[in-house]
């Protein structure tokens, strides 16, 4: 009796005799083990095995096999991304001119093996086999002490490039590259290397090139154009362990370790980019044995795990293999070290410890820039000369400790600029004297600090899992809504479908924002300075040139917005918000790559960013050139940060642009806090006031001042709530205005977002003050009647009515106070738009 396997495995079989008669390559689509195995048997050159999308649990797959140069045998997931490897399952590769492509293990782990093993056997290794567009998500054992590596490399000239290695949380190294005495040729590139948390003990590196014993071995591998970020297992992100490697144009990112020269002789570290970001056991390179080159690499803001950014090993007497070569006849040469919190060159690191007695020798040290952190105190140079060794044409900030004073190394004054890719770069006076005949500095434009979109699988994007926490929207509402929409909820289509809508006429239109586009120029003449005039004056009938301007109450100029900076600023936060949602509902990268885009342009670009003041917001032609009252004008950045927040996660709005960011933010916070303008501001009795401590709250909270923001809501925030609102609800300041209403239920609304906003701290200190709760509770009761009823409105109001303040501040009251959320539903339902908003949906419970 024939089963169904073996018909299967008959019908595959003929497959096979039709496709060989007519002499093409073949593909065969694959659902199980057997025929996975039967398909992989009879591969020949340019054979497409395909495995079908879903899940493969346990599955021991070797993919043994011998293709040509021109023709190698594949062997594929159906979708990209969508073959899952999960439980105990494992891949070996033996053969020649093989390629894997787009599988994913995860949910799983296996028992003390190799996940993916480069050799069939010991005697059946892979040479020119290409791993390619492949996930290993952390497939971890329960307990971290399980040893093993997640990929161990055997063979030549094997490549893996454009794959993703996350969460590897045991011991083992990720990739293993095993020796066997000849040149392995191999290539690792274009990988993203995410999250290695700390390891407890050796074994926890990421990129190992041989071992000790092989250390007089010739390997000549070559490691590029990887991100390595949060890899922190060890001391060593990379270790190398044999002769004549390449490490070149890596990106280590928050890396609490070092791109180490462990062992081995001649190998070369050139054009990587160290981005310590500050954070405890940063590290840069790491140097032991001899004939190493280090050049044209750049570091910011290493704190030196190794005590030194560039720490350069003695060697033991005699040593074993497993011990120390001093690095004699290192060439150190055009890299760049700028606000580093370290010692930046250690020339004996190591020394008197471990039996380690011998000072490198012989070294050239030539053309590097040195800028330190002057608030650590550390020195430029330290440790023991050994002979011979030789400086020429290096430089150190004026206010950077020199340590160890040697001809060569030269005080200067240095400038400071940005380069393309944002990188801190030293200038040095132009008519300072180099020594002809030497290496030209750091190649800046030839450095590239890789993202997430540059490195990894063609299928990956970073987000969105989940949505990251937000400080006035509710980050749960926004899960909900994004699992709503993907299961066709009509109500949640409609809503997202306007704003997806909304998101691609943004992306249509690709207009950017700046404050330099702008043709009138501030009174101080600097086109990055923000610009914008008072709403409410008008050039003066009574003079020729319409100067001084005066004042008419609630009648806004439409000059303004011709002149000024305020409308395209407040264009460009919609735009990102717009966009920020749209990214988070489907997770497209292109809404987050533009959203992305026109933050940078508006903000961090050299050639058009804004300065972070506003001292010359809402001018008067004729009378000031910037007022106090300006500050409102960025009142928007309360929906801006919580836009970034939601963007963190694409691979197209990365840490470091997510810390550069922050750094604008603080910047500015800081301008808020001392100029008089923001004690103007801070002083202001009306809404003015309000919404100044709504940005102070926003801004602290972004730029992680938590203190501050609950110093702000305590003091100056409570006071003003008792100022500002009377016994009976009503807030005096706002009513005397020409336009009441507006301004009445535009400062409540400050007043609710104030209260969201506390909620981000512990303890929360406004919504626990009962007082301060139910003065502003008042000042709703107050307005409630008239939200259906305007005629009533004992106030005047001489613009339009409006309603989206009173909407925000009954969808927050809904949230916040349900014992009385029948009363705040009736009176939305009389607004005309009430609900149209998926922003007001976020903000709902």
């Amino acid at each position: 009796m024939v089963t169904l396997m073996r018909l299967h495995l008959i019908v595959f079989y003929l497959l096979i005799s039709v496709c060989s008669l007519a002499g093409e390559a073949r593909g065969f689509f694959v659902d199980d083990p057997d025929l996975l195995a039967a398909a992989v048997s009879g591969a020949k050159p340019g054979d497409h095995i395909v495995l079908r999308n879903g899940e493969w649990r346990d599955l021991r797959l070797v993919f043994d096999a011998d293709g040509t140069a021109e023709a190698p045998i594949v062997l594929r997931a159906e979708t990209p991304g969508k073959v899952r490897l999960t439980g105990s399952s494992t891949l070996r590769i033996g053969g020649e001119h093989l390629e894997v492509r787009g599988l994913v293990f995860n949910d799983g782990y296996t028992e003390g093996e190799t996940i993916i093993e480069f050799r069939n056997g010991p005697d059946r290794h892979a040479r020119h086999v290409r791993l390619t567009d492949c996930a290993i998500i952390g497939y971890n054992p329960p307990e971290r002490t399980t040893r093993y590596a997640w990929v161990r490399l055997y063979g030549q000239h094997n490549r893996i490039d454009h794959c993703l290695f996350r969460d590897h949380d045991h011991s083992g190294v990720t990739i293993q590259v095993m020796l066997d005495g000849n040149p392995n040729y191999h290539l690792v590139e274009h990988n993203y290397f995410l999250n290695r948390p700390p390891g407890n003990a050796n074994g926890f590196e990421v990129i190992q090139v041989g071992q000790s014993h092989d250390s007089l071995s010739v390997s000549r591998m070559t490691v590029q154009h990887n991100l390595f970020e949060a890899c922190d297992g060890e001391i060593e992100v990379i270790s190398n362990k044999s002769g004549e490697n390449i490490y070149r144009h890596n990106t280590f990112l928050r890396c609490e370790g070092t791109l180490t020269l462990r062992h081995g002789n001649d190998s070369i570290a050139e054009y990587n980019v160290f981005l310590g970001e500050g954070i405890p056991n940063s590290g840069g390179i790491r140097i032991v044995g001899e004939r190493h080159q280090v050049r044209h690499n750049y570091f910011h803001g290493i704190a030196g795990r190794t005590g030194g950014v560039i720490a350069i090993y003695t060697g033991i007497p005699d040593t074993p293999l497993t011990g120390y070569v001093a690095a004699d006849d290192l060439i150190l040469e055009s890299n760049t070290i700028v606000a580093s919190g370290s010692n930046a060159i250690s020339l004996s690191a190591g020394y008197g410890r471990n039996q380690r007695t011998i000072v490198p020798e012989r070294m050239r040290i030539q053309s590097n820039l040195i800028q330190l952190d002057e608030e650590y105190g550390h020195a430029v140079l330290t440790g023991l000369l050994g002979h011979g060794t030789w400086f020429a044409n290096n430089f150190y900030h004026e206010a950077s400790e020199i340590g160890n004073p040697v001809d060569g190394m030269n005080i200067v004054r240095m400038q400071f600029g940005k380069s393309r890719q944002g990188l801190k770069y030293p200038i040095l006076p132009d008519d300072l004297e180099i020594s002809e005949g030497q290496p030209g500095f750091t190649d800046m434009a030839a450095l590239q600090v890789l993202k997430p979109s540059d490195v990894g699988p063609s299928w990956f994007k970073a987000g969105p899992d989940s949505a990251p926490d937000t400080l006035l929207l509710n980050s749960k509402r926004i899960e909900e809504a994004r699992i709503h929409l993907a299961s066709g909820e009509p109500n949640y289509v409609e809503k997202a479908q306007i704003l997806l809508n909304r998101a691609d006429e943004i992306l249509a239109q690709g207009v950017r924002y700046s404050v330099t586009f702008n043709e009138s120029t501030p009174a101080s003449g600097h086109a990055h300075d923000y610009y914008s005039t008072g709403p409410y004056w008008w050039p003066n009938p009574d003079t020729e040139d319409g100067l001084p301007y005066v004042r008419r109450d609630g009648e806004f100029n439409p000059e303004r917005d011709k002149v000024s900076d305020r409308d395209p600023l407040h264009s460009m936060v919609s735009d990102v918000q717009a966009l920020a949602f749209a990214w988070q509902l489907n997770g497209e990268s292109r809404y987050a790559e533009w959203a992305a885009e026109l933050v940078k342009v508006w903000f961090l670009n050299p050639e058009t960013y804004m300065r972070p003041n506003l001292n010359h917001a809402q001018a008067i032609p004729g009378r000031v050139t910037g007022r106090g009252t300006g500050i409102i004008d960025t009142h928007v950045f309360v929906y801006l940060v919580d836009a970034l927040l939601l963007l963190e996660g694409s691979p197209h709005w990365v840490y470091s642009d997510q810390q550069e960011m922050r750094a604008w933010m603080n910047d500015f916070l800081d301008w808020l806090l001392a100029h008089p303008f923001g004690h103007h501001e801070q002083n202001a009795r009306n809404n003015h006031g309000t919404a100044f401590d709504l940005q102070v709250v926003s801004l602290a909270l972004y730029t992680g001042r938590t203190d501050l923001a609950r110093m702000i809501l305590e003091t100056y925030t409570f006071d003003r709530i008792k100022k500002q609102i009377n016994e009976e609800g009503v807030q005096p300041f706002e009513v005397e205005r020409t336009r009441s209403w507006s301004y009445t239920t535009e400062n409540l609304r400050h007043f609710f977002r104030l209260m969201v906003l506390s909620q981000n701290l512990d303890p929360e200190p406004l919504l626990g003050n009962q007082q301060a709760v139910q003065r502003i509770l008042s000042a709703l009761d107050y307005a409630l009647p008239f939200v259906c009823d305007r005629e009533p409105w004992p106030y005047e109001q001489v613009t339009a009515w409006q309603e989206e303040y009173i909407e925000e501040v009954l969808t927050i009251a809904i949230s916040l106070f349900p014992e009385s959320k029948d009363r705040y539903i009736k009176a939305l339902s009389c607004l005309k738009n009430a609900g149209d908003s998926m922003y007001l949906e976020f903000l709902r419970p």
